[in-house]
């Protein structure tokens, strides 16, 4: 079914540059696909400002930074889609970009406004007990072990629904065996700084917050969050793929080294705790979002 004319434009913004969008999907389908994380973004932003959400909301404009020479073409090809489509940004290289952003050994940048940092868990927290306080029923603690027609199935009981719509992360073959096999993950690792005082922040940030990523297959980003730390995040080519976990410190230890070289004036700084973890993709890496082939009252949304 054809999505309405009004609705075939570019809107920032996506995690996937607009460039490689249209690439893979072709001009109308990526129009299509560029606006629904945009959308969801919107929903967010409204809703947390809405209702007075604590959850860390901070508008960050995007830098995408270029890690070498060979890499700039990508960023300048990012720059003319969204010249050519008519969207906001700022092409910054030289003294230009290190008055931005001090960096040392990116060789150009792509500054866009449209996007935000959030604490994600803290949002999600606040909207439960914002349903809550609606009448939602939410059981938290409740494995669904499988679906039959329309009632899912709790080790201790069973809810009947008209619509069902499943967000699952990491599904066991138990659950439904077809589906699992659309979704592998990749392995990412976190890390937070030790809080900045107010004068390190201003140096690392002239003019203003950004969400900063480069143009590595694996890349780095990092922002700044709450109590001025920064959020530091990576992997590496052994572990991004691995089917098992990797705890090694190393990993972390290594990107963060990388990072320490890029920004100078954070070479002191100490990154106190790091997390590593499993994030679900699909092969093309878009999300999986349909409805069940044998139901249409259940939905999936995974992949995400």
């Amino acid at each position: 079914e054809e999505e309405p004319e009004e609705e075939e434009k570019y809107e920032p913004e996506s995690e996937e540059d607009i460039a490689q969008l249209i690439s893979t999907h072709g001009e109308k389908k990526a129009k299509v696909v560029y606006n629904i994380p945009k959308k969801g973004v919107d929903l967010i932003v409204n809703t947390a400002k809405k209702y007075n959400f604590a959850c860390d909301l901070r508008k960050q404009d995007s830098l995408y930074l270029s890690s070498k020479k060979s890499h700039d073409k990508w960023v300048r090809e990012e720059a003319r889609i969204r010249e050519e489509k008519g969207f906001p940004h700022e092409l910054i290289k030289g003294k230009a970009l290190q008055r931005v952003h001090p960096v040392e050994g990116y060789t150009l940048g792509l500054k866009y406004p449209g996007s935000y940092g959030i604490n994600s868990f803290a949002y999600c927290q606040e909207m439960k007990n914002l349903l809550l306080k609606k009448g939602v029923k939410i059981y938290e603690d409740s494995e669904v072990d499988k679906i039959e027609a329309n009632t899912a199935k709790l080790h201790l009981g069973s809810v009947t629904a008209k619509n069902i719509l499943i967000c699952i992360d990491k599904m066991k073959t138990e659950f439904d065996e077809d589906i699992s096999k659309k979704l592998y993950h990749i392995q990412t690792y976190l890390a937070i700084s030790e809080p900045l005082n107010d004068r390190e922040m201003k140096i690392l940030y002239p003019r203003g917050e950004l969400m900063c990523f480069d143009t590595t297959i694996i890349y780095i980003h990092y922002r700044p969050v709450m109590g001025n730390r920064l959020l530091v995040g990576g992997s590496s080519p052994w572990a991004y793929y691995s089917p098992k976990y990797s705890y090694s410190p190393k990993i972390i230890e290594k990107f963060i080294d990388k990072l320490k070289k890029r920004l100078p004036n954070i070479k002191d700084i100490h990154f106190t705790n790091y997390w590593a973890g499993l994030i679900d993709i699909t092969q093309d890496l878009m999300p999986l979002v349909d409805y069940d082939k044998k139901n249409r009252s259940i939905q999936y949304a995974m992949g995400c």
